[in-house]
């Protein structure tokens, strides 16, 4: 058995108040001589023990034992008494010995010092005290292990109750990154929105982009796939190829990410759509030589 098992069972307590069995005991006492934590838990038993006996220790009322003396005497004079009466209805022969005898007795040895028979009716009072001791050292010793396991169960529904909260943000926060990404491609799912890939150019190898073209109302969505990192004095232009004049079409952010969707700008009409790198802020005509990429409709 564990420390751990060895504490939770209780049997600490019962062997700090003498009503472990003797293989119980036996199997306390090798765990404290063995385990410093069992004998530190043992420790706090026997100090809590004490303590509650304290606490709940009661004083006898003053004058309780003179009283008690006192009772026990006058029962021992009527004893007396009665075995004189005894006596006195005997044959004169035997009342001539016993008489003495009893004046002996009374004569040189005091009545309280006399050796006293059991009485039983204070027998049985000493033993409900010893059974009430008992009684309450067991109750103090299940309440303090109750105590433990209520100060655990708290602890314990203290953690849950925390990582209920931690699961209610995460919850919380993952539904409004949700509600953000189905605004934010809301417009994949209008069927007048025409996707149109953009491939790479030889001079810009492994770039790769899609723009989403509502017909309707011109708007233009871009999700950059593969495009590079510019410098800071850089930025990727939109264009539109409108019966071969180009017509800028908005700009990426300058911390774009890959595979989140950009609204750039309206579009009326066009038959292609290319992407250039140009200076921060845009240019008024495309440099082709910076062509990144490009796609017909």
């Amino acid at each position: 058995m564990s420390s751990k098992d060895l504490i939770q069972s209780g049997i600490l307590e019962l062997y700090a108040l003498g009503l472990c069995s003797k293989e119980e005991a036996l199997r306390v006492e090798e765990a404290l001589r063995s385990d410093e934590q069992a004998k530190k838990e043992y420790e706090e038993v026997c100090e809590a023990l004490n303590h509650l006996a304290e606490e709940r220790r009661i004083e006898p009322p003053a004058g309780l034992k003179s009283r008690l003396m006192d009772k026990i005497n006058a029962s021992e004079q009527e004893s007396l008494a009665e075995m004189e009466i005894a006596d006195k209805a005997k044959p004169d022969t035997k009342k001539t010995r016993a008489i003495p005898v009893q004046k002996k007795i009374a004569a040189d040895v005091p009545a309280q010092d006399a050796p006293l028979a059991p009485n039983p009716r204070l027998i049985r009072y000493q033993w409900l005290a010893a059974a009430s001791v008992i009684l309450f050292f067991a109750s103090a010793a299940i309440n303090w292990e109750l105590y433990k396991r209520m100060n655990s169960a708290e602890e314990e529904a203290a953690i849950l109750r925390n990582n209920n909260m931690l699961l209610t943000d995460e919850n919380g926060s993952i539904r409004s990154n949700f509600e953000q990404m189905r605004q934010q491609y809301a417009f994949l799912g209008n069927k007048n929105v025409e996707a149109i890939d953009l491939a790479c150019t030889p001079e810009y190898k492994e770039s790769e982009a899609m723009v989403f073209w509502d017909k309707e109302n011109g708007d233009i969505y871009v999700i950059a796939n593969a495009l590079k990192a510019l410098g800071p004095d850089e930025q990727y232009q939109l264009w539109a190829m409108d019966n071969g004049v180009p017509k800028s079409a908005g700009l990426l952010p300058n911390e774009f990410m890959d595979g989140t969707a950009y609204k750039l700008g309206n579009i009326s009409s066009s038959q292609a759509f290319a992407i250039t790198i140009e200076k921060k802020g845009g240019a008024i005509s495309p440099t082709l030589d910076k062509m990144v990429v490009f796609g017909k409709i």
